[in-house]
């Protein structure tokens, strides 16, 4: 999502954020069925669930990932105009 207050679409905020493009991010929230991931040097933060991270099935979150985590992450969609998914 964008930064509170912000209602500019993510990918009209960073030309370089395109449906299939990779970006190094940072866990900034971790939750039960996924990971919330703010991209490098931008405000713009999306989602990672927990379906995405292995082909495996993940029972627990925490046991892949913490807060403050260096990730890469692929973005997957980005229809709302508030939000972003990634994979």
């Amino acid at each position: 999502m964008t930064s509170r207050g912000d209602t500019t679409h993510p990918t009209q905020m960073n030309k370089n954020l395109q449906l299939g493009t990779v970006h190094n991010g940072t866990v900034t929230r971790v939750n039960s069925f996924g990971i919330q991931v703010e991209i490098e040097n931008t405000k713009i933060r999306g989602f990672v669930h927990k379906a995405n991270f292995s082909k495996e099935y993940v029972s627990s979150v925490e046991n892949y990932f913490s807060e403050g985590d260096k990730v890469r992450v692929m973005l997957i969609r980005g229809r709302d105009p508030t939000k972003v998914s990634f994979r």
